[in-house]
Order: C-alpha cells, then structure tokens, then sequence
C-alpha cells in the first residue's frame, strides 16, 4: 500500500520518523489507521498501470477526489535505443529492381513505432546475381529451356549490368 501526506508521494514511514522525531511509533504505523488519522496521512488506492507498445507508464501524483487519493499513470513514448522488438509494428520492404534493403531505426508514425527500410543501389555484380537467380532457379530454367537459351540469358544479364 502506499501513502501521500501532504504532497510528499508515496509516503513511508522514514518520513513519519523524520517529520515527527520526538514521537515513538509502533511497529507498521502506517498500517495503523488512528495513526494515519491523526497525522493526516491518506492510503492511495491502486489504479490499473496502463500498457501500450513502445511506451512507459509512468506514476504520477495521486488524485484527490474527497477523501480518496487514487493513483495515476500517464504514458511517455520510448526512445528508439529503448524499444524492444515486440515494441515495432513490423513491415516489409518494397521490392525495387536494382536495390538491396536493409533495416533502417524505426520511426514513430500514427501513435506507433513502425520498422523503417533503407535502400543503396546493387552493384554490377549483386545484379547479375539477382537476375540468375538461385541455383534450383537456374537448373530448372537449362531443365526446362536448354543449355543454348541458358547461355542467351547469362549473355542479356551480362550486357544489362556490365562491369564497372
């Protein structure tokens, strides 16, 4: 449980001592409403701690509402060195002809925190690479296509991305 007495939150008893040094106090005095009562010390009653993906909850100062003093929370956005991977929205990156993608930080768009891409151009050689395709690609196309047309694509590959 915790308490407020003025203003000074959460409460504890190192504060009732220091506030009332003269004065001896049983074991648990906060737990001791006619103690409480007599110092003007208040329970604050518990609220829910609010979540939310790539936020913090942070407790604020009790409210007052009669007698009653509940909890607060309030939410503060994270710093992207603070996000945790459960914390990104995830996305794919376009696919551009002539272009690797890389993760790039992710950015807080929409009251979100969405994966972000960065884009550099392929050089001759990762060209030539992505258009042969991976090897089961390039079998069944000399399977399905010859050896002679095999050898046409590699020389249009070639002649599209010369080297350098």
């Amino acid at each position: 449980m915790n308490y407020i007495r003025n203003e000074v939150y959460p409460y504890t008893v190192r504060n009732l001592k220091a506030d009332f040094p003269n004065v001896g106090f049983p074991p648990n005095p906060l737990s001791n409403e006619s103690i409480r009562n007599k110092y003007g010390i208040f329970e604050v009653a518990e609220t829910a701690m609010p979540t939310q993906s790539g936020f913090y909850a942070v407790e604020g100062t009790p409210e007052r509402n009669g007698e009653i003093f509940s909890q607060t929370w309030s939410l503060e956005r994270k710093n992207v060195s603070d996000l945790l991977p459960s914390d990104i929205t995830r996305t794919s990156p376009e696919v551009r002809d002539g272009y690797n993608s890389s993760q790039g930080e992710p950015e807080f768009v929409d009251g979100e925190w969405r994966q972000t891409w960065q884009y550099t151009a392929m050089n001759w050689l990762e060209n030539r690479i992505h258009e042969y395709g991976d090897i089961v690609e390039q079998v069944e196309f000399i399977t399905e296509n010859g050896s002679e047309a095999w050898q046409t694509k590699v020389a249009e590959i070639k002649a599209k991305y010369p080297k350098s």
